[in-house]
């Protein structure tokens, strides 16, 4: 059901607007990769103010967000996602 979502993530990231200094040069046009750790990947997926698939993914896996475990579930959904 996971793969049902249709979630696509960049594999490399990219930044722009990153001025690069070298020997007093500053040059403006000099894009900028990286790479996504796991954690990262994760909180975009689960942060409120993001996707916010917290409580998506607890539902589908059928665990109720108020089963008297306090936040739990929320841990349990992001360990889905992170394996996902």
């Amino acid at each position: 059901w996971f793969s049902e979502l249709g979630l696509r993530w960049y594999a490399t990231p990219l930044v722009s607007s990153i001025d690069l200094e070298i020997g007093g040069l500053v040059y403006t046009a000099c894009p900028f990769n990286g790479w996504y750790a796991d954690t990262e990947i994760v909180r975009n997926l689960t942060d409120a103010g993001r996707y916010n698939l917290t409580g998506f993914v607890a539902e589908k896996m059928g665990v109720s967000c108020s089963d008297g475990f306090g936040n739990l579930w929320k841990d349990r959904a992001a360990l889905v996602i992170n394996e996902a």
